[in-house]
């Protein structure tokens, strides 16, 4: 696709004699170059090629359409073939909506906001589809309000916007809603005040009117459930994780404020302060858009797109009075844009919510003449070097990128093979970034365990210690690192998983480590209260071949485990996550009527978890109702899944902020669920390898 943009834009330089740049594309052009600067120098190094690919076709799509739409002759034709195109996506988005309503109401249950995160539109998030066809419907309501005069037009441009109303509608989002009355207060407006006549007026009017009270009509509860805003459990929930977040932006910017963590790394950036202690739930999206900007692109990428805000208003002022009505409606629909991302920040990360915005930046210039606008006249020769300087960077980036995802495979290979020698060796071929030397470390592991050699148990430590160095704000790295040093420093290793506990009491990782490396020097004792906590955490621990083994091994520190189970889950939680599991850990531990009533309750505060329906089908058994088992249908994985899930969230931690599953690289299995090492009891020692482990 970049291929492709770049052959386009190079073709419309061409046929100009010298291209003019204004303000606005120096501003463009620099957002480019930033991203490209963070890509290579900040921890989330290993996953900017996507990000930085985004941004080049943002910013070729942009210079496409700036060079292309010179003004409303240019403009008309666009925006019949955009309307065509928001037509279709908007009647694949509903027939997609209606699909996913089948399955939510043949499922037996009354409410589609419950389970709206199922619908995922082209494989969407539901939150980021509706920021798509919210910036669409702007779009389309420009020809509309401007220039849209005869009634064909009329009537061709005001069906695509109803199907974007109709879309809009059914996201079921808060914010999407308060943008979506917003937009309508601006666009009524502009239709009350246009020169139209008078029943065209009412044509316009008339259908939003009839569209949105139709579809609120239509779905009654779950409209007025979304308006209500804090009224469901996960509203209350959402809106608290969002004040929240507020408190840790401050503190997460003092670790990295000029250059920020890298574009798709928020997550990262807070990790510390929120995912670490928390494990029930994993977002990469942040919460609001000064957040990402801030924590993402540092403070000189924020200062970058808030001058482009900036330059906005300037052209507004620009702007001669024949033009100045359409400038002002794509300003301030800007303006509802913005506070959309101000409650779920989806624009900068998103190639399809970048290409609107392009298109919006660009549509911001159509009525602006050459001599408003300003700017400096390049020759096309140099704009054509400027595109294929840009166009190599991007391709040798893309290399490198490759030849690493290349040298990761073959190491994934050589590890099956148990050629770890090879593996180490191939691994050390790929760049010095933290998924290179975690790999490394673990390689090194597999042939000290092998040979005994300590010469790898050396190597081991260093890679793990250059990961960490290379990005301080994943902890979970901290635990790796205890894991190697436990080998030959097993005092050192307690010290650090016992700092870890001490920062992360919530986290199931670190407290079954240190329980594991307690329990592996003799220390079973001290290690029964870790356990617990790791297994109140984490109940399908019970589930696992390792624990049955555990069992038949030392039964007294096993039956202390249950015990201490017993006694915390006599205390019923308020909150239906807790209550989840502990009406998991209840059934796991014989007590199938207080675990019914937990998951019961859990079921009734939160319809859409899973956990509760799966094991109130097994309490139930053969006389399971017909009822409860078309709930349960509606997920094709009848697994449990609300453990606290710290290790497969490491997994997409790790996907999103290094673009390789580093959770399948180094393990500590010693003595709980899916172990593939050596396991021995007693308070011996154990043998730490690199396997895959997967708790659930």
């Amino acid at each position: 696709m970049a291929g492709i943009y770049t052959c386009v834009l190079f073709g419309v330089v061409y046929k100009k004699g010298t291209i003019r740049f204004n303000l606005l594309d120096g501003l463009v052009l620099a957002l480019w170059v930033w991203e490209f600067i963070i890509g290579m120098f900040t921890e989330g190094q290993n996953n900017c090629i996507s990000y930085l690919t985004g941004q080049y076709l943002f910013i070729t799509y942009y210079f496409i359409l700036r060079l292309g739409l010179r003004d409303v002759s240019t403009v008309k034709p666009f925006m019949r073939i955009l309307l065509v195109f928001i037509f279709m996506i908007s009647v694949i988005s509903l027939v997609s909506f209606g699909l996913f309503a089948g399955l939510v109401y043949d499922a037996g249950f009354e409410s589609l906001y419950d389970f709206k995160y199922l619908y995922r539109p082209f494989g969407s998030l539901n939150n980021v589809w509706g920021t798509l066809m919210l910036m669409l419907l702007g779009i389309a309501a420009i020809p509309l309000l401007t220039y849209a005069q005869k009634g064909k037009e009329v009537i061709f441009g005001i069906i695509p916007f109803c199907l974007l109303l109709v879309c809009l509608v059914c996201s079921f989002s808060r914010g999407i809603y308060i943008c979506l009355a917003l937009s309508m207060l601006l666009i009524s407006y502009y239709i009350l005040t246009s020169n139209d006549k008078t029943h065209i007026k009412l044509i316009k009017l008339i259908s939003l009117a009839v569209v949105l009270i139709g579809m609120v009509f239509v779905f009654k509860n779950d409209a007025l459930r979304t308006m209500r805003l804090v009224e469901t459990e996960s509203q209350q929930r959402s809106l608290q994780a969002r004040v929240n977040a507020l408190d840790y932006t401050w503190q997460a910017l003092k670790n990295n404020p000029w250059m920020g963590c890298g574009t798709g790394n928020y997550s990262l950036a807070v990790n510390e302060y929120t995912f670490e202690h928390n494990g029930d739930s994993f977002t990469n999206m942040a919460p609001n858009v000064f957040s990402q900007l801030l924590l993402e692109k540092g403070v000189v990428g924020t200062v970058l797109w808030g001058l482009v805000f900036l330059i906005e208003c300037i052209m507004l002022s620009k702007c001669s009075f024949v033009n100045r009505r359409g400038q002002v409606f794509l300003f301030l629909f800007l303006l509802v844009i913005f506070a959309r991302e101000m409650s779920f920040a989806a624009i900068l990360t998103d190639k399809r919510l970048l290409a609107a915005l392009a298109i919006w930046l660009a549509l911001s210039q159509c009525n602006i003449s050459k001599e408003e606008n300003g700017g400096v006249a390049f020759p096309k020769t140099v704009c054509m070097i400027m595109i294929i300087i840009g166009f190599s960077g991007l391709s040798v980036y893309h290399f490198i990128f490759w030849h690493d995802q290349k040298c990761y495979q073959d190491y994934s290979i050589f590890a099956s093979e148990k050629d770890y020698v090879s593996a180490y060796e191939k691994v050390n071929q790929a760049r010095d970034n933290v998924a290179s030397n975690v790999l490394a470390s673990s390689a090194c592991m597999a042939i000290y365990n092998e040979h005994q050699d300590g010469r790898y148990l050396s190597l081991a430590q260093k890679h793990i210690d250059r990961a960490v160095t290379f990005s301080p704000n994943d902890a979970y790295l901290l635990g790796c690192r205890a894991v190697v040093q436990y080998r030959n420093k097993k005092e050192k290793a307690l010290g650090e998983a016992k700092s870890l506990v001490a920062k992360f009491p919530e986290n199931t990782f670190y407290r079954l480590l240190l329980a594991d490396m307690l329990y592996g020097v003799g220390k079973r004792k001290e290690s029964i209260p870790h356990f617990t906590k790791a297994v109140i955490a984490s109940p399908s621990i019970l589930e696992s071949k390792s624990w049955k083994e555990f069992v038949g091994n030392d039964r007294i520190v096993a039956d202390d485990i249950m015990d201490a189970i017993k006694l915390e889950t006599a205390n019923k939680p308020d909150d239906p996550l807790r209550l989840s599991r502990y009406g998991k850990l209840l059934y796991l531990l014989g007590d199938s009527t207080v675990a019914k009533e937990y998951l019961s309750e859990a079921a009734a505060m939160l319809p859409n978890l899973k956990t509760p329906w799966v094991y109130l089908a097994k309490i139930a058994g053969a006389n399971a109702s017909p009822e409860l088992l078309r709930h349960l249908a509606i997920w094709n994985d009848t697994s449990s899944s609300e453990d606290n899930n710290d290790y497969s969230n490491y997994n997409v931690k790790s996907m999103h902020w290094y673009l390789y599953p580093l959770h399948r690289s180094i393990g500590f299995r010693i003595c709980c669920p899916q172990s593939s090492g050596k396991v021995v009891f007693e308070g011996k020692d154990t043998d730490i390898k690199s396997i895959y482990y997967d708790r659930t």
